[in-house]
């Protein structure tokens, strides 16, 4: 499982190979930012990609999503201003019921998205800012304005005016600092800083204090449950 935010502003992150994994959801801002990303291949096991999961990866230009025939869902802003993202095949998504608002808006590279027969619903300004001639299949969209709109499905509600793209990002940030926070507090007691881990399992979840006495009890690690051989404090 991939946490919120869990690799948010990892700068030199470059390749995430998922193919081999079960991973089911790519959740909220998991790679956020990650400004050195460029490839990501996705499972089998693959349903949903949540808001803001690959939003601001500007250097990322492929997503293998060949495997992802479960793929149901593509969220709001989910790839918003990958600048240099050219192509994008959902073809193999058979189950895929719906691409979000926003959620390959500003992608100014992108010229192709191949989509699947059954013919998802695409929310209000996914591909917004896309200044190519966008091919969706037939027929031909052109794009070739930043003011330029996809329209909603039939069934979409009208959608209220939003927050600037300022705004948006301003939110996006604050959201990911508080996740990262908590993801950095102590799991037992949930005050001190969760510098130490659990070895041999490597998770970093506790202060030195709780997991000494855990470990002292002969208790598990509180993340997945594993023996507690010794705990190592980690420094950042």
């Amino acid at each position: 499982m991939i946490g919120p935010s869990a690799f948010a502003n990892c700068f030199s992150l470059e390749s995430v190979d998922l193919s081999a994994t079960k991973v089911a959801v790519i959740p909220f801002g998991a790679f956020w930012k990650c400004e050195s990303l460029t490839k990501v291949l996705f499972p089998s096991t693959l349903k949903a990609i949540e808001d803001g999961a690959f939003a601001w990866c500007e250097a990322l230009t492929t997503v293998d999503l060949s495997l992802s025939t479960q793929l149901e869902t593509v969220g709001a802003n989910a790839f918003h201003h990958c600048t240099a993202l050219t192509t994008v095949d959902l073809s193999h998504a058979t189950n895929l019921k719906a691409i979000g608002k926003k959620a390959f808006k500003d992608c100014s590279a992108l010229s192709r998205v191949f989509l699947p027969p059954t013919g998802p619903s695409i929310g209000r300004y996914a591909f917004t800012g896309c200044k190519n001639t966008l091919s969706l299949g037939p027929p031909l969209l052109d794009l070739s304005t930043a003011a330029a709109e996809v329209p909603a499905s039939p069934d979409a509600q009208p959608e209220e005016p939003g927050p600037s793209l300022a705004g948006e990002a301003i939110a996006m940030s604050k959201r990911i600092k508080r996740e990262a926070q908590a993801l950095a507090q102590c799991k037992v007691c949930m005050t001190a800083d969760a510098d130490h881990i659990c070895q041999p399992c490597g998770h970093q979840c506790g202060c030195g204090g709780c997991l000494g006495e855990i470990q002292g009890r002969g208790d598990s690690c509180p993340i997945c449950r594993g023996p507690i051989a010794s705990i190592q404090r980690v420094y950042r």
